[in-house]
C-alpha cells in the first residue's frame, strides 16, 4: 500500500511490480543468446539454467524469449508445478503448441492409462514423440523451454532425457531451469534423471547471488543517493556531522565481518562518536526528524562499501574493482538525475566510455551513453550533446548498428561546428572513418580521413595526425593502393614512436601488415601482425586483439601454414565468443573452410 503526496486515501497495489529494466544478468543473457543462434555446427543443443529461488531465473528466461522473438525466433514454453503433474504434462503442452498434438494425445493416452511397457516399447514411443517435434524443426529453429524442472517426475525427466539426445541433429534447442536447492528433494529416481540431463547438457548457465564487488558497487550507489537525498532535506553541517561516523563504523564492521582486533581504546573511540552524534540530533530537545536517518544510513552504507572493497581485493584485480565502481557511481548520477539533478550527469559516462570499449562491454556503454545524451538534452549543454553522441555512435558501431551509428555521430558532428570546436569534430570524423571503413565505403572513409588530418594539422596536434595518417593509410590498402598506404603509415609510426603512443602504433602496425599482405611479401606482413598483437596485449584491447589474431590467420593461411592459421583463429573466435561479437561469425566460416580444405604439410620455418 501507499499513500500519494496530497492524498489521504490509500492506494493497493495489485499488480505485479516489475523493473524495466533487466540489470545484472546481460552476460547471461548474451550467452543463452550466443548459443541459440549460433549453435555449434548448426546442431542443436540442451541449455540448462540453474540458481536459488528468486534469484531471476524466471525473469532471464522471458528476457532470453523477448530476445529470441525479435530475431523471429518463438520460444515454446511449458511449465513443471509445485504440487504434481501428469506425466509428460510441460512436453506435451510444448508440442500442443508447436501443432504436434497427435503425438501429443498418443503418448498422454498411454500415460493416463497407466504406463507399463517395457523400456523398448516406451523407447519407441519417445523417438516417435521426438520425430513430431523434428518435424517443425527442419524449417526454423525451434527452442523449447521447460520450467522448473525440479518439480517434473520421472517420466517427464526420462522424456527430457531422451529428447536431448534424439533432437541433436536438429534445429532444436531444449532449454531447462531447475532450483539448485530442491534437486534433492524430489525422490532418488528424479534426483538421478536431473543429475544425467545436467551432465549431458552442451552448457550450464548458474546463477549467483551477488558477490563483494558487486554487493560494493550496489551500496556505492545507494549510497550516493541517501546523501543527495539527505543534502536535499537536512542543513549542508548537519549532514557531514552525522556522516563523519563513517570511520567508526568501519572500525565496528571490521571486527564483525573480518575479524579484525580493536582494543578498548578503539570501541571507545566508537563510543565517543556515537555521543557526537547524539549531541548533534540532540534527540532530547527537539523532535527527531526523520531526514536525520538518511546521512546515519548513508554513513552505514559507506562503512559496508569498505569493509566489501577489502573483501574483493582479495579476489580480484585492481581492473574489475574500477568497472564495478564506475558501474556504480553512474548509477548514482542517473537516479540523481532523474530526481531533478542533471548537471554533470553526462560527464561520468563519458570518462569511462574508454575503458568500457577496450574491455568490451558495449551493450553497456550504448545504454549509458544514452542516459548521458538524455542527460545533456535536458540540460540544452550543447557540448554534452556532442561528446555523448560521439560515444553513443562509436559504441553502436561496435554492436554492427552502422546505420544508428551514423546518425549519432553525424549529429555530434553538427553540435561540434556549432561550438567551433574543430578538435571535437576531428575526432567525430575519425569514428565516421571507422564506421564507413566497416561498411565496405572506403571512399567516404578515406574522404574523412583526410578532414581529420586537416583539423589535427590546423590544431598542431602530432597524436591526432598520426592517427588520421594511420587511416589514411589504411583506406589506401583497401582501395588496392599498397605502396601508397606504405608511405602515409610510415609516417603515422614515426609520430607514434616520438610520442610513446602504444595503441596507436599498434594499430599501424595492423595497416602495414595488411599492406605488406596485399604486397605479396607474407613473412614481412607477419611480423608487423605480431608487433601489432604484443602492443594490443599490452593495452588490454581484446576486440583488436582478435581482429590482428584474425588478419595473422589470413596470411598464415597465404603462406601454406593451415595449421597456425587454423590455431590462431580459434583463439580469434575464443575472444570474439567472449564479447558477443558479430565478427565470430566471419571467423567461423574461416574455420569451416579450412577444416574442408584438404590437409598440407606446414612449411619448414
Amino acid at each position: 500500500m501507499y499513500r500519494a503526496k496530497g492524498e489521504a486515501s490509500l492506494h493497493v497495489i495489485t499488480t505485479g511490480v516489475v523493473c524495466r529494466d533487466f540489470i545484472g544478468r546481460r552476460y547471461e543473457l548474451d550467452f543463452l543468446i550466443e548459443r541459440v543462434l549460433h549453435p555449434r555446427a548448426g546442431r542443436g543443443s540442451t541449455l540448462i539454467v540453474r540458481g536459488d529461488a528468486g534469484i531471476g531465473k524466471t525473469r532471464l528466461i522471458h528476457e532470453l524469449a523477448a530476445a529470441l522473438t525479435a530475431h523471429g525466433v518463438a520460444p515454446v514454453i511449458g511449465n513443471c508445478y509445485e504440487f504434481g503433474d501428469p506425466p509428460y504434462a510441460p512436453l506435451l503442452e510444448i508440442a500442443e503448441t508447436l501443432g504436434a498434438a497427435g503425438a501429443a494425445a498418443a503418448l498422454q493416452s498411454h500415460a493416463v492409462a497407466g504406463d507399463t511397457a517395457s523400456g523398448r516399447e516406451r523407447t519407441r514411443r519417445f523417438a516417435a514423440f521426438a520425430a513430431a517435434l523434428a518435424a517443425g524443426a527442419k524449417t526454423k529453429t525451434v527452442v523449447a523451454i521447460v520450467e522448473n524442472l525440479h518439480w517434473a517426475d520421472s517420466a517427464t525427466l526420462e522424456l527430457f532425457r531422451f529428447l536431448s539426445s534424439a533432437l541433436k541433429d536438429q534445429r532444436f534447442t531444449l532449454l531447462g531451469t531447475l532450483r539448485s536447492e530442491d534437486i534433492g528433494r524430489v525422490g532418488r529416481a528424479a534426483t538421478q534423471n536431473l543429475a544425467e540431463i545436467e551432465r549431458a547438457a552442451d552448457a550450464t548457465v548458474t546463477l549467483q547471488a551477488l558477490k563483494p564487488p558487486e554487493m560494493r558497487a550496489l551500496l556505492a550507489a545507494v549510497e550516493s543517493v541517501v546523501f543527495v537525498l539527505a543534502f536535499r532535506y537536512l542543513p549542508l553541517a548537519d549532514t557531514h556531522a552525522v556522516a563523519a561516523t563513517s570511520p567508526l563504523i568501519v572500525i565496528a564492521l571490521g571486527v564483525l565481518f573480518l575479524g579484525e582486533r580493536a582494543g578498548a581504546a578503539r570501541w571507545l573511540a566508537v563510543g565517543a562518536g556515537f555521543v557526537g552524534v547524539l549531541l548533534i540530533v540532540r534527540p532530547g530537545f527537539r523532535v527527531l526528524d526523520w531526514p536525520l536517518v538518511l546521512p546515519l544510513l548513508g554513513a552505514m552504507m559507506w562503512g559496508g562499501y569498505q569493509i566489501l572493497t577489502r573483501l574483493s581485493q582479495r579476489t580480484d584485480s585492481p581492473d574489475t574493482t574500477l568497472v564495478w565502481s564506475a558501474f556504480a557511481a553512474f548509477a548514482a548520477t542517473t537516479l540523481a538525475a532523474e530526481t531533478g539533478f542533471d548537471v554533470h550527469s553526462w560527464q561520468l559516462p563519458w570518462t569511462m566510455a574508454d575503458f568500457l570499449d577496450r574491455r568490451g562491454y558495449w551493450h553497456d556503454c550504448a545504454a549509458l551513453q544514452r542516459s548521458a545524451l538524455a542527460a545533456a538534452a535536458r540540460l540544452g549543454d550543447t557540448l554534452g550533446q556532442a561528446v555523448a553522441g560521439r560515444a553513443l555512435g562509436k559504441a553502436c558501431a561496435w554492436l554492427t548498428a552502422y546505420d544508428q551509428a551514423r546518425v549519432h555521430l553525424a549529429d555530434s558532428l553538427r553540435r561540434y561546428r556549432q561550438l567551433g570546436d574543430r578538435d571535437g569534430q576531428a575526432r567525430v570524423h575519425q569514428s565516421l572513418n571507422w564506421v564507413c571503413e566497416r561498411q565496405a565505403r572506403y571512399g567516404d572513409a578515406l574522404d574523412h580521413a583526410e578532414q581529420a588530418l586537416a583539423l589535427f594539422q590546423a590544431l598542431a596536434d602530432q597524436a591526432g595526425q598520426a592517427a588520421a595518417l594511420n587511416a589514411i593509410g589504411w583506406c589506401h590498402v583497401l582501395l588496392g593502393a599498397p605502396e601508397q598506404a606504405r608511405t602515409f603509415c610510415q609516417q603515422a609510426l614515426a609520430l607514434n614512436r616520438e610520442r610513446g603512443n602504444r595503441r596507436s602504433e599498434a594499430l599501424t602496425w595492423d595497416s602495414l601488415g595488411y599492406a605488406e599482405h596485399q604486397s605479396g611479401r607474407l613473412a614481412e606482413a607477419a611480423a608487423c601482425y605480431r608487433r601489432a598483437l604484443s602492443l594490443f596485449r599490452e593495452c588490454g584491447d581484446r576486440f583488436y586483439e582478435a581482429e590482428i589474431l584474425t588478419h595473422l590467420g589470413d596470411t598464415r593461411r597465404a603462406a601454406g601454414d593451415p595449421h597456425e592459421a587454423r590455431a590462431v583463429w580459434q583463439e580469434a573466435l575464443d575472444i570474439l565468443g567472449d564479447l558477443h561479437h558479430a565478427d565470430a561469425n566471419q571467423v567461423r566460416v574461416k574455420l569451416d573452410q579450412i577444416s574442408r580444405a584438404p590437409s598440407a604439410p606446414s612449411p619448414v620455418p
